[in-house]
């Protein structure tokens, strides 16, 4: 029992981060999309990535879903604050459109 004290230690910092990004229609409304980015270079982490992958379904016009998976690791430390992590899992997404897509 904490007898309501608590602690906690943090710190912020800016990563440049540099990537791509797809999204490929292979038919009948089914998609396949995904990015992949690096960054940190010892700018701010020494080292982060994020990379996810995954298919959709474009249901009409403005509603679609979206099934996939996702990583992100990031490696940063200051005057004894460490924060090596990767986490990982599955995504899974609804996207409503309001207003009609731009061309372009």
């Amino acid at each position: 029992m904490l007898d309501g004290r608590s602690a906690s230690d943090g710190d912020t910092w800016v990563d440049p981060v540099i990537g791509a990004k797809f999204k490929a229609d292979v038919g009948n409304g089914i998609y396949l999309a995904g990015w992949g980015l690096v960054g940190g270079f010892g700018a701010g982490s020494k080292s982060m990535w994020d990379v996810m992958g995954g298919a959709g379904y474009q249901f009409n016009d403005k509603m679609s879903m979206f099934v996939g998976y996702r990583a992100v690791h990031d490696n940063y430390s200051h005057d004894g604050f460490v924060n090596k992590l990767t986490q990982q899992g599955p995504i899974l997404g609804l996207t409503y459109q309001f207003s009609p897509a731009h061309p372009g």
